[in-house]
């Protein structure tokens, strides 16, 4: 019989193209893929929530706590309850950081006190410049026909004194704050981080310095603030919420993340 001739053969060219991928180059392929896909789901997470909490209860951010898996977005700096006093703070505040006032805002934010988004790069103050005094009787009184207070937003639900504040991003956090200190006067001061968990930000994670002529710091009514949800917030003002509770009712029923209110979202 006779043998087939080499014509008939796999020639060494076509045997290559036959063969199967090597155990080296099988390895290399997974190993891409894999990163590939790392790299995909590293582009899908959330700087503000990289563990994609879903949980205030039991969390902390690393500024408080190392581990710590919440993410700061910005800060709040409070004057509290001294209100002859208030004025003169303002206007050193203002003075001292209208080099990081908007353009275009000026020093007045363009949202209310629920806002902490980090995508806002300048510091503003939460409650207008102090008018003149017939101004400011006039307001008082149209205020009080309205909405039943003279101070629908100043002070607002959560406070049992008067207050206002500055919003300072995460760049001018530690200037304003050892600045406040200098500038104390007769006020209550709490520096407070924005990481959407609002009553622990109001509470364990504040920090208070206390007027010299108070013994105490003012108390906070946490329960009265609309937003307890990781990365959450809300803006009053586009709302047009008054007062400034993201149009929820307070207090919430519980601390629980299903009785945050609905209007707390990740942007807004």
């Amino acid at each position: 019989e006779r043998l087939p001739s080499s014509s008939t053969q796999p020639s060494p060219v076509q045997r290559r193209r036959l063969s199967f991928p090597s155990p080296t180059m099988r390895s290399f392929s997974t190993v891409l893929a894999l990163a590939l896909a790392a790299t995909a789901r590293a582009d899908d997470v959330d700087p503000m929530n990289p563990y994609n909490l879903t949980d205030c209860r039991n969390e902390t951010a690393p500024e408080f706590e190392e581990g710590g898996k919440l993410r700061v977005q910005s800060w709040h700096i409070h004057y509290v309850r001294n209100t002859t006093d208030m004025e003169r703070f303002y206007d050193l505040m203002v003075e001292k950081f209208s080099y990081a006032f908007s353009p275009t805002q000026g020093a007045l934010c363009p949202f209310g006190p629920n806002y902490g988004l980090d995508t806002y790069e300048y510091v503003c103050s939460l409650e207008a410049a102090y008018e003149e005094e017939w101004a400011m009787e006039l307001n008082h009184k149209y205020n009080l026909e309205t909405y039943g207070s003279t101070h629908p937003i100043l002070g607002g639900q959560p406070w049992n004194d008067d207050q206002r504040a500055f919003f300072f991003p995460l760049a001018y956090q530690e200037e304003a704050w050892a600045y406040s200190q200098e500038i104390q006067g007769g006020l209550d001061l709490v520096l407070h981080p924005n990481t959407g968990c609002m009553h622990d930000d109001h509470s364990v994670r504040s920090n208070w310095v206390v007027s010299p002529y108070q013994e105490k710091a003012p108390i906070i009514n946490i329960m009265e603030f609309p937003c307890n949800y990781p990365a959450t917030g809300c803006n009053d003002t586009a709302l047009d919420s008054n007062p400034p509770s993201c149009l929820c009712s307070t207090p919430l029923a519980s601390d629980a993340p299903e009785d945050s209110c609905q209007y707390c979202t990740r942007y807004y």
